[in-house]
């Protein structure tokens, strides 16, 4: 009997630890193909390949949001996720010391947020990712505010540098790189470089694209 009793105590508390050892993130993307996130450890979108691929947004610009692909997204950033379609995906759970610039915030649970919030005496402007006559896209928060789901994230931009439309997005995995192209409003200060991860190195040793002074640069 005591044996019996041990056994199912060993039984139980196997099942009470894989029900509480969360080994993935569960993020549903709706039919646009779009969805944001913010989650307080950090998830792998190394497995998926082009299948569904995560993003931090870089740098705001005449009306349109610069996003830089990332494999890895570090604890509490907020991204925009693509997928080639609509469904459910169970995104890993990792552990990485990473480092991502996003200008996105987010939420861990269902949260109010106003329309525009004043910072330093500037006033900034909350936008949301949605679909509306201008498609996919960052749209204002209406007037009278409204509710962020948990575990997504929004943009805030200062409301002087926005136009009176949505702000659209592109994507730098999806753009020619054939040039250099001058960006405004860079996160990037002084004379430090980084990555199009965010990734901040002291000079750049392989080829590639990297931010400087606010520019996007290409090492060959």
């Amino acid at each position: 009997m005591g044996r019996r009793v041990f056994l199912y105590l060993l039984l139980f508390c196997a099942s009470f630890t894989k029900g509480w050892a969360q080994e993935s993130f569960t993020l549903n993307v709706g039919s646009t193909g779009y969805a944001t996130l913010y989650f307080d450890k950090a998830l792998s979108f190394e497995s998926f390949g082009n299948d569904l691929k995560a993003y931090g947004v870089a740098y705001v610009t005449n009306g349109k949001v610069t996003l830089s692909r990332v494999g890895v997204v570090p604890p509490k950033i907020g991204v925009v996720v693509k997928a080639t379609q609509p469904g459910t995906y169970n995104i890993p759970i990792v552990e990485s010391q990473d480092v991502l610039v996003s200008l996105m915030k987010g939420v861990l649970e269902d949260t109010e947020i106003t329309a525009t919030i004043l910072k330093g005496g500037v006033e900034y402007t909350n936008l949301v990712l949605s679909k509306g006559n201008q498609g996919v896209a960052f749209y204002r928060v209406a007037p009278e505010g409204g509710t962020l789901a948990a575990n997504r994230a929004y943009l805030q931009v200062k409301s002087s540098a926005l136009p009176a439309s949505a702000v659209s997005m592109a994507f730098d995995d999806e753009e020619a790189t054939d040039g250099i192209n001058q960006i405004v409003g860079s996160t990037a200060d002084g004379d430090a470089w980084f990555t199009l991860q965010g990734v901040q190195v002291a000079q750049p040793t392989q080829k590639g694209v990297y931010i400087h002074q606010g520019r996007k640069i290409i090492v060959r």
